[in-house]
Order: C-alpha cells, then sequence, then structure tokens
C-alpha cells in the first residue's frame, strides 16, 4: 500500500500501470535503490521481490546504484507519468486505488 504524495493526482489505473499528474516532479514512493534507468524510466527495487517502475519521465535526476529514500526527488515529467509495481520483474495487475492510496496486492 502507498500513500499518493499531495503533490500527486491519481489519473488512472490500467493492467497494473497507475497514471499520475497534478505537479511535475516524480517522487519516490519508497526507499530503495535505483536499478535501472532509462532516458524516460526509473526503476527502483524495495526488496528482494519487488521494485517500482516509474515511466514517462521528461528528465531524470538519478543513477543506477543511488540509494533512494521515500519522497526523493527522481525526476520531472510533463502532463503525467507513470507507475508500475514489479514482482520478480512481472506487473502486479490487481490495484485497489482512491484519491489518497494506492494498493497493489502482492
Amino acid at each position: 500500500k502507498i500513500d499518493i504524495p499531495c503533490n500527486m493526482e491519481l489519473k488512472d489505473v490500467k493492467d497494473g500501470v497507475a497514471t499520475f499528474g497534478g505537479g511535475r516532479a516524480t517522487l519516490a514512493f519508497a526507499k530503495g535503490k535505483v536499478t535501472e534507468v532509462t532516458d524516460n524510466s526509473v526503476t527502483v527495487q524495495i526488496n528482494d521481490e519487488v521494485s517500482v517502475r516509474y515511466g514517462d519521465l521528461a528528465s531524470v535526476f538519478v543513477a543506477v546504484g543511488d540509494d533512494i529514500a521515500q519522497n526523493q526527488l527522481l525526476g520531472k515529467y510533463d502532463q503525467t507519468f507513470t507507475a508500475t509495481i514489479l514482482q520478480k520483474g512481472e506487473a502486479v495487475t490487481d490495484v485497489v486505488a482512491s484519491e489518497t492510496e494506492i494498493t497493489w496486492k502482492i
């Protein structure tokens, strides 16, 4: 379960992918370690089995190997960004969401 930071607004959830808007800064939902970075995405490993992929970023401010704190700035986005919980590399699609929190059932 993740409390949605006050600078974000949940726009949609489809096939396990949550789309957020409401600001321009993408903050880490939980502490972890950056395991992958592309031009427009960041993957943060939370524990041995679970990671979060943040996508549709316009700018990325972290690098592979960085230790990340909860609510740390990962990057910026233009209109929306996406977040997907991965369990052992596979997207978790069982999601329950409200205006203030989102729960991926792992």
